[in-house]
């Protein structure tokens, strides 16, 4: 294992990392712009929570105004750049309206229990992967809308656990 996975396991939040060690992060081939988006599958519409407190008046900007964080909806993504999706707050308090950094930006993580509506191409582990952070609680899904099958079809609604 290289030196930033030990430093990431313990330590989350990349940016309060020591700039040497984010840049041995950013420079390692597991950590690529195509590995960062694999891990990071927003799409536009998805409802995220914002972590940061910085968004960018463009994906390249270089100088962020300062904002607060909370639920967000994503309005554009630009790949590749250096802030490369754009939020909209979605109210209660959070005051982005702008493009941020991968790294401030999670899957809804709201107290109340959400539902999502199933798209083309979408799999029940997939969902998980990408709403609940695990795409081993797939199984949860499933038996809190009562499936019996893995099989899921485009604009079903599914609940999911909180």
């Amino acid at each position: 294992m290289c030196a930033s996975h030990l430093f990431a396991e313990r330590r989350e939040d990349r940016r309060l990392w020591p700039p040497e060690v984010r840049r041995r992060w950013n420079d390692h081939a597991c950590h690529s712009d195509a590995a960062k988006h694999r891990r990071s599958n927003y799409k536009i519409g998805d409802i995220v929570q914002f972590k940061g407190t910085t968004h960018y008046v463009s994906s390249q900007a270089t100088n962020g105004v300062p904002c607060k964080p909370g639920k967000a909806k994503v309005t554009s993504i630009a790949k590749g750049a250096k802030h490369p999706y754009h939020l909209v707050n979605q109210g209660g308090g959070c005051t982005v309206y702008g493009w941020v950094n991968t790294a401030d930006i999670g899957a809804d993580s709201g107290a109340e229990q959400s539902t999502y509506t199933v798209v083309a191409g979408d799999s029940l582990w997939g969902i998980a992967q990408k709403r609940l952070g695990n795409g081993n609680r797939y199984k949860e899904i499933m038996t809190l809308n009562g499936l019996t099958s893995t099989v899921i079809r485009p604009g079903q609604k599914l609940k999911l656990p909180s």
